[in-house]
């Protein structure tokens, strides 16, 4: 059995749900594996789903099977349920060494445990991050996907989505210079925040353009999932976004860089105003890369070979 131990997380959160869809896929496939969250009857609800749950209470590990932990678990985590064997789901590797003392006087990490047997990860970058960090611990990468039945583009509005949960600070920055400019003129702002998946793929379904506020991600499904619904994608590429936030059908920034930021979303304000047909055909590229590299199907398959290593 494959217990994935996932945290009681009411907001939407995409790392969670591919949490459960690594469950649901590994149960398609042959390999038994449920969540275990810790509140009896809890649910993420905020997306479709029908995958198997077990509360904590009721969930005893043997030798057996193995445990799926958060790369947040902390430096410790290896300490519970000693020789049971052990898998870190490293879905953000810049989140790898949150709550590490900076000088500790036994430094202690999970990634250098005999219990823990493989690390999966879900972008290249984390991949070559954990891979520098942890030389003799065998790294695993999981192209993930994008959903075409939700993510698709529909008729568009004068629209900017973004995904304001994170660095809002950074969002208003670039908001008001381009208000204060008067290039928002005739653009409406649409905020996605605690919103159900399907709410949110539906405002960047109608919407022109998305802004990217990501600033330091393992993947960054955001900006993907508005690539595949047809928005011009502007803005942070949140270094794991890099290998599909690509110039030739976006415009990738630098994080903090607020100025390039604002400069580059004028210009390609300016630009749907008075001729959007480029535009357009960049967000046609972008859409067709990411059907092609993120689809429901690779992401099943990498999962499938994943386990097939770790279970040998």
């Amino acid at each position: 059995m494959i217990y994935f131990y996932c945290p009681d997380f009411v907001p939407p959160s995409g790392g969670i749900q591919k949490m459960y869809l690594q469950v649901d896929v590994l149960n398609r496939n042959g390999f038994p594996a449920a969540i275990v969250h810790t509140q009896a009857g809890f649910r993420c609800n905020w997306f479709n789903n029908q995958t198997r749950i077990l509360y904590g209470e009721n969930v005893r590990p043997g030798a057996n099977d193995f445990v799926v932990v958060p790369e947040v678990a902390g430096p410790y985590m290896a300490r519970n349920g000693p020789g049971i064997r052990k898998v870190i789901y490293n879905q953000n590797c810049y989140n790898t060494f949150r709550n590490y003392p900076i000088d500790p006087p036994e430094p202690e990490t999970p990634y250098h445990s005999p219990d823990v047997v493989a690390v999966i990860t879900v972008s290249e970058d984390s991949a070559a991050y954990l891979r520098h960090a942890f030389p003799n611990q065998l790294v695993l990468r999981i192209r993930g996907s994008v959903d075409p039945v939700l993510f698709h583009p529909e008729t568009k509005q004068r629209q900017i989505a973004f995904m304001s949960r994170r660095h809002h600070e950074e969002a208003g920055q670039v908001f008001n210079i381009l208000r204060f400019r008067g290039a928002l003129a005739d653009f409406k702002i649409a905020e996605i925040r605690d919103l159900s998946q399907g709410q949110a793929a539906a405002i960047l379904r109608q919407s022109a353009i998305f802004f990217s506020f990501s600033a330091i991600e393992g993947f960054g499904l955001p900006p993907a999932e508005a690539m595949l619904s047809g928005c011009v994608t502007i803005g942070f590429h949140g270094r794991g976004g890099k290998e599909f936030f690509l110039p030739e059908f976006s415009y990738p920034i630098e994080f903090g860089d607020i100025l390039g930021f604002a400069q580059a979303a004028e210009a390609v304000l300016n630009q749907y105003r008075h001729d959007p047909a480029p535009l357009l055909k960049q967000t046609e590229m972008a859409a067709r890369y990411i059907a092609e590299h993120y689809s429901n199907a690779i992401e099943e398959a990498g999962i499938v070979e994943c386990w097939r290593q770790i279970a040998g």
